[in-house]
């Protein structure tokens, strides 16, 4: 059988296409897995508190919108999660809806940290929840989650 021009053409291709499918494939799963040990009850991201780095405030991601919208996706896909996190620390109302409220970029150890929020009503003391989740956009890993009441003011 002899080779033609054309079907090697063919094959090449279908060898492009296969691991564009696969790379395509790869990425969406390594982003799912981020948050797989706490869905699996491992609660070894999650640490009591606040973010105690130095980060400014960035707002909704400036120059790292694809990457904030990308870890935002990832949260907000799994917002069943957040209520989950912050009772392993505190006992928290059955009720918690967290909104997204803002960035932060430490740029010292090159973190974004994403804060989310739930408030919490007819409470005397606590206005509600945080969570700082902090992620590594070199190496695109989630490497902390703080959870933490907001008091009163």
């Amino acid at each position: 059988m002899k080779a033609t021009g054309y079907g090697i053409q063919v094959t090449v291709r279908r060898i492009l296409f296969s691991s564009v499918m696969l790379l395509i494939l790869l990425v969406n799963c390594r982003e799912t897995d981020i948050l797989r040990t706490i869905k699996n009850g491992d609660y070894s991201l999650v640490s009591k508190g606040s973010y105690k780095g130095t980060a400014d405030y960035i707002g909704h991601g400036e120059n790292y919108i694809p990457v904030v919208d990308r870890y935002r996706r990832l949260i907000e896909n799994n917002i069943n999660l957040l209520p989950k996190i912050t009772r392993h620390h505190f006992s928290a109302p059955e009720t918690l809806n967290f909104d997204f409220k803002m960035v932060l970029l430490d740029r010292s150890n090159n973190l974004l940290v994403l804060r989310y929020f739930a408030p919490i009503f007819h409470d005397h003391l606590i206005a509600g929840y945080q969570l700082y989740f902090v992620f590594d956009p070199g190496r695109d890993r989630l490497t902390r989650i703080y959870s933490s009441e907001v008091p009163l003011e």
